[in-house]
């Protein structure tokens, strides 16, 4: 993957990042924030990875729970790190806890014996068992009262402006500012650097039709 290639592959971003007449360095500027000085290819897989995560999910994700707290709502912000031991069959050890990962959890997987279900791992660990049966819990009481927190249960602090979440793992932690830096760069850095760029063009183009 060098680096036309990455920058082809990122190519569709372009309109949605700075519409659809952003500048041509709306690209290269994102490959620099994720890649940086590292050039080798599994740098290059990371990067990539990373940056997807953080376009597709994290930071829309983050924007709509700031939009729903500011609206009012009662929101519970969450990220899933726990790595199923079951993708030790079916996925590379670079993927960690991917999108839907914690599905299985909510639903039971772990006790599930008919393994034609997607949600069944039958091989969970006892770990991964208590896991399930917390955010079993977690789950349910919140479709009940609206708060997922419950006797018992690990704290989950609710959104606000101090952007507290809760670490789901076998050990939970509640931390705050999801990826601080990089959603600054979505919510804030790029899109100041995109309209002095605009800015600029429109410049050069007032200037050629004197």
């Amino acid at each position: 993957m060098d680096q036309i290639n990455l920058e082809d592959m990122l190519a569709p971003l372009k309109p949605f990042v700075g519409g659809p007449d952003a500048p041509a360095e709306v690209i290269p500027t994102i490959i620099d924030e994720y890649l940086g000085r590292r050039s080798d290819g599994q740098a290059k897989r990371e990067a990539f990875q990373e940056l997807m995560g953080d376009v597709i999910m994290h930071f829309p994700v983050l924007e709509f729970s700031r939009n729903l707290h500011a609206a009012g709502a009662s929101v519970f912000f969450y990220e899933f790190q726990h790595r199923p031991s079951s993708f030790a069959k079916i996925k590379p050890a670079w993927v960690q806890a991917d999108h839907g990962a914690e599905m299985p959890f909510v639903f039971g997987g772990p006790f599930l014996t008919d393994e034609s279900s997607m949600l069944a791992f039958p091989d969970a660990t006892e770990e991964e068992k208590k896991l399930s049966l917390t955010m079993m819990a977690q789950w349910t009481h919140f479709a009940r009262t609206g708060d997922p927190n419950g006797k018992g249960l690990p704290f989950w602090p609710p959104f606000n402006h101090s952007e507290q979440y809760l670490e789901i793992s076998p050990v939970p932690q509640v931390s705050q500012k999801l990826r601080k830096a990089r959603m600054q760069f979505w919510a804030e850095t790029l899109p100041t650097k995109i309209r002095q760029w605009q800015q600029k063009q429109k410049g050069r183009k007032a200037q050629e039709e004197l």
